[in-house]
This record gives structure tokens, C-alpha cells and sequence, in this order.
């Protein structure tokens, strides 16, 4: 076992905050860009090697799996915020009990939402306009990825539990070796064997079991309260915490992703020009959101800690330095991104129109950017606090309530590409101060608890 203040493995409840959380989230921010190479291999290799109907079938259920996987993976999340909790209690009989019921309840849980969907994967792309030409490949596809949901969960059960005690080195390890096993699968099935989208979702569904196994095989041979007794395992024991914490997170998730499709259906009621460039300035502003998505999670970490230890000044300076770290780092990238836009729109067009579009699109989004990481930081804060309903009802009231609003009043009636872009900020805006004001009632009412007990 390393030592806590290196490199990925850090102690939340004590030392520089900080550097604890820059440390915590180095290999955070490595696993994410490893993440992002696991999603775009499989659409490169078929697109080398494979037929261009496979690409695009691909591509039309890629976007709706994303959107059901993502929300599976932030219900797992809950064991994050619960455990790192009991670990700011030292509450190391509750961790391992815990720990023990997560391999087989994860995998539960996977193939309850997994099996519908795939009884369901014609409606569902149906749903989403999959052209009948591409409906066979896109259904084998989709089917593959949802018989690998158990297996796609439980392979982030190393990265919840570990995470939770403030180390986030091996489980960057684990996912750069499942980004380098899919590579080299995708490669070995699409091209040598050319077995065309079935070979991308049997990589991808390998990939995802060998990571498994071995994480939950590392966990197996720890010596440490994240102990997995093979011996011991239950099912949906003490899962409460973790699914009151994990449900309204994934459902959050689920909201945030729908209303950018709101918004993307009015974007896509403009010109193909603006539609181009709306598409260009979004792939290169999201570049910024890198700064503080490897914060995020190191945030939660720190306070959710803090929390469970009951040190709520360590909780209040870890929610500032998050906030104004993010939003500093954010914005920089941000502006950054904004100066080198010209040579990067080269990278995705030519065409002077499309670029001028982009331009205006990255005006309303890499300059406020700084805000998007307030809103994501500031919802993170209030989950380590053990708070989970707040976070959605601020992402129902901002993401879909306000834009659905502004966009079916004032976009509407002004009929510009600016009028929706705009409704990112404010978004943003809104959502942070709102956050702002239940974070610290949060910890006033937390206050509070400490005060009765003592």
C-alpha cells in the first residue's frame, strides 16, 4: 500500500487542501482523457476498417447507450459519497460490511436495467428516428453494449470504493489498461478478423469483464476494510444509503443530458452553417470542462470526509478553494481556448462561414465556462454533504424549467442563434448561486446536528 500524500493517494482529513485535492485529482484527469480515447477507439477502428452504414449505426445508438450507461454509472456513484462518509467516521466495520454487498448488487442492478432495454432496443431507437437502413447493426450494437450493463458497473466498483478513501492512482491504472485492451481488440476483431460492429461490441464487452475481474480480484487481496470476502458476500445489504444517494445523482445526470438535447433540437432549427458551427464550437469548448470534472470528484471526496468526521471548518475551506479553484482554472482554459481558436476551428473546417458561426458560439460558452465549473463544483459540494435531492431539484429548476422557458419565450421570439446560446450562462449562473445559498444551509443545518449531540 503507498503512502497517503503521494501521487493519487491522499488524506482528505488532513494536510494542505489544496495540494491534496491537485494530487487526488492528477490520475482523476488522466482516467477521464483515457475515457474519452475508450469512446471515440471503437468509432475510429470501424471507421478504418469497417463500412461506413456500420459507423453510422454506431453512431445512432452510441448516443442513446451514453446517455443509459451514464445514468447507470452515476447510481454506482452513490458508494462514493456514503463510503467516504463512514470513512470521515471511521466506521470501518460499516465499510467492510458494505464492500460486501456491492460486487453481487451491482451486478443486479446492472442486468435490471439492462435487460428492458435490450427487450426494448427497436422501440428505443426507433424513438430517436435510427434510419430503417441502419436499424439491424444499430440493434446488434446496442444489445451488446446493455448485456455488458453488469459488467460495465461492477468495473467501476474498484474506482467507487477506492475513490472514497482518497486514492484515485489505481483505478487510472485500471482504466488505462481496459483503454489499451479495447484498442488492441477492436483492432484484432474489426480489422484482422473483420467482424464489423459485432467485433467493436465484443471488445468493448471483454474489456469491460477483464477489468472486472481484476478489480474486483485486487479488492479481493487487499488488507484493509476494502477487503472483498468472497465468503461474505450479500445482496442489497445496508444498499439503502447508496441507492438514496446514487438514484437522484443518476436521475440528475439523466436531466442534465436531456436538456441539451432541448436545446440542441432548437440549435438544429437553424442552417446547416450554424448547425456546423454550434458542433465545432462545442467540440472545442469542452475541451474546458477537462479543468474541472477532475476537481469534481475530488471535492465530493474531501467534503462528504470532512462530513462524516464531523470538521466543518475543513469542509467550508475545502468548498471555497474548490469553487474559486475551478472557477479560476476554468476560466483560463477558457480564455486560452477562445485566443487559439483560429487555429483550432482549422483542425474541423475550412470553410469561413462554419468558422464564423463557431465563433459565436464559443463567445457564449468558453467565456463563461468559469461558471459551468461553480455549477458542476457547487452541486458536487452538496452531494459530499450528504444531500442528493437538492442537486436535482436545482438541475430540474435551471436545466430544464428556466430553458425551456427562455427558449420557448425569448429565443423564440427572437429567432437568433445568440438568443439560445445565451441560455447556457444564465444557466449556469443560476445554478450557481442557487447552489451556493443550499450548500450553506446544508452545513448550517449539519451545524446544527454536531451542536445536539455534544
Amino acid at each position: 500500500m503507498e503512502k497517503t500524500g503521494t501521487i493519487g493517494n491522499v488524506d482528505p482529513l488532513s494536510g494542505p487542501i489544496l495540494k491534496g485535492m491537485i494530487s487526488y485529482s492528477l490520475p482523476v484527469l488522466t482516467a477521464s482523457l483515457l475515457q474519452i480515447l475508450f469512446s471515440t477507439v471503437d468509432t475510429a477502428v470501424i471507421g478504418k476498417y469497417g463500412t461506413e452504414t456500420a459507423m453510422s449505426a454506431m453512431g445512432v445508438s452510441s448516443s442513446v447507450s451514453h446517455l443509459l450507461m451514464t445514468f447507470l454509472w452515476c447510481m454506482g456513484g452513490g458508494v462514493t459519497i456514503v463510503m467516504g462518509n463512514m470513512f470521515g467516521k471511521k466506521d470501518t466495520d460499516g465499510i467492510h460490511t458494505l464492500q460486501q454487498t456491492l460486487p453481487l448488487s451491482f451486478f443486479l442492478l446492472g442486468a435490471i436495467i439492462g435487460i428492458p432495454v435490450i427487450l426494448l432496443t427497436k422501440p428505443i431507437l426507433t424513438l430517436v428516428k435510427c434510419p430503417s437502413s441502419l436499424m439491424a447493426d444499430a440493434s446488434l450494437y446496442f444489445r451488446i453494449r446493455f448485456i455488458g450493463a453488469p459488467l460495465a458497473l461492477l468495473s467501476q466498483l474498484s474506482a467507487y470504493s477506492l475513490n472514497a478513501k482518497g486514492e484515485s492512482l489505481v483505478p487510472m491504472l485500471f482504466s488505462l489498461g481496459s483503454a489499451l485492451l479495447n484498442t488492441v481488440l477492436d483492432l484484432l476483431f474489426v480489422g484482422i478478423f473483420h467482424w464489423g460492429i459485432l467485433g467493436v461490441g465484443l471488445a468493448t464487452l471483454l474489456a469491460e469483464f477483464i477489468c472486472a475481474a481484476v478489480g474486483v480480484v485486487y479488492l479481493c487481496r487487499r488488507r484493509d476494510e476494502l477487503r472483498i470476502d468472497l465468503k461474505e458476500l450479500t445482496l442489497f445489504k445496508n444498499m439503502k444509503p447508496v441507492l438514496e444517494m446514487g438514484i437522484p445523482s443518476a436521475l440528475e445526470g439523466l436531466i442534465l443530458n436531456l436538456s441539451s438535447v432541448i436545446i440542441s433540437s432548437f440549435i438544429n432549427s437553424f442552417d446547416s452553417v450554424a448547425i456546423a458551427g454550434n458542433t465545432v464550437g462545442t467540440s472545442i469548448g469542452s475541451i474546458a470542462t477537462i479543468a474541472f470534472t477532475s476537481l469534481s470528484g475530488a471535492t465530493t471526496v474531501f467534503i462528504s470526509q470532512n462530513n462524516g468526521a464531523g470538521n466543518l471548518d475543513r469542509v467550508k475551506k475545502a468548498w471555497k478553494t474548490s469553487l474559486l479553484t475551478s472557477f479560476l482554472l476554468t476560466e483560463l482554459f477558457g480564455a486560452v481556448l477562445y485566443l487559439m481558436f483560429p487555429v483550432l476551428a482549422r483542425l474541423f473546417t475550412d470553410d469561413p462561414a462554419v468558422i464564423a458561426a463557431a465563433r459565436v458560439c464559443m463567445s457564449y460558452m468558453c467565456l463563461f465556462y468559469g461558471l459551468n465549473a461553480v455549477m458542476n463544483i457547487g452541486g458536487g459540494c452538496i452531494q459530499g454533504m450528504g444531500d442528493s435531492r437538492n442537486p436535482l431539484i436545482l438541475s430540474i429548476i435551471c436545466s430544464v424549467l428556466f430553458r425551456i422557458t427562455w427558449l420557448y419565450t425569448y429565443s423564440r421570439s427572437k429567432g437568433t442563434i445568440e438568443s439560445v446560446y445565451i441560455a447556457y450562462p444564465l444557466c449556469w449562473l443560476l445554478y450557481a448561486v442557487l447552489s451556493i445559498i443550499v450548500f450553506l444551509y446544508d452545513l448550517r443545518k449539519r451545524e446544527k446536528e454536531l451542536s445536539s449531540e455534544s
